[in-house]
């Protein structure tokens, strides 16, 4: 593992603290102005095995993305963490059917490109999934945590699980439709109690682990397999 790393410095008059960020294997040093070059390449040394592997993750993300196939080339996908086979139809009629196991997509004959066609079902079925367990769920939450939302919504989002903003809407992921519910739980914790505090201050990961017991699992969960849970 080598010990020398090119990297681009930015120094900037408004910047307090140093920061290193790893894109495309390239590593960039954010850092105040007065702060010497010979501190940042001591630092550099110092901090070379997290540099190296923060690119190593990244490369084998990279490379896991291209290899990647989709739940309609493998006919698979992950609902609340189970496997679901999907088929393919043609009929008279567009629909979908799921029968506990296995998800129907039909397309009707007048359909033209069908990739697309058989993708956006499948986001809608998802969408359905999810939202009809928290149209459960977040009431249940939030009446227990004493924190009330005005509504929510469920987008696609490719680097976030959940929002929650100021005026307490949430907002959460469809892709978590395949997640475990414990997960899917943690995220309906975690953006509820942004409607007491909309930052990640301590005392808002005190009120999480309050009412979240597995923070830290649920946490790697995710990290571990969002790139699966991908349409």
């Amino acid at each position: 593992m080598t010990l020398h790393i090119d990297y681009q410095l930015k120094k900037s008059q408004k910047r307090k603290t140093i920061a290193i960020n790893i894109k495309n294997s390239e590593v960039t040093v954010l850092a105040p102005h007065f702060v010497p070059k010979s501190y940042i390449d001591d630092l550099i040394i110092k901090k070379h095995q997290w540099i190296n592997n923060k690119i190593a993750e990244q490369q084998l993300n990279t490379d896991a993305i291209k290899n990647k196939k989709s739940p309609l080339e493998t006919q698979s996908f992950k609902l609340f963490g189970e496997a679901i086979s999907i088929q393919l139809l043609r009929s008279n009629v567009s629909s979908i059917k799921f029968d506990g196991k296995t998800l129907f997509l039909s397309a009707a004959s007048r359909v033209k490109n069908l990739q697309a066609h058989y993708q956006k079902q499948l986001k809608v079925f998802l969408k359905q999934s999810l939202d009809s367990y928290l149209d459960i769920k977040l009431p249940e939450v939030s009446n227990y945590m004493e924190l009330s939302f005005t509504n929510y919504q469920i987008k696609t989002y490719k680097r976030r699980w959940g929002s929650c903003n100021s005026k307490k809407e949430l907002t959460f992921n469809v892709l978590l439709a395949g997640a475990p519910k414990w997960v899917i739980d943690y995220v309906i914790v975690h953006e509820i109690s942004h409607l007491k505090y909309l930052d990640h201050s301590k005392r808002f990961w005190r009120l999480v682990n309050s009412h979240y017991s597995n923070v830290t699992e649920a946490e790697s969960w995710l990290k571990i397999n969002a790139m699966s849970l991908d349409i």
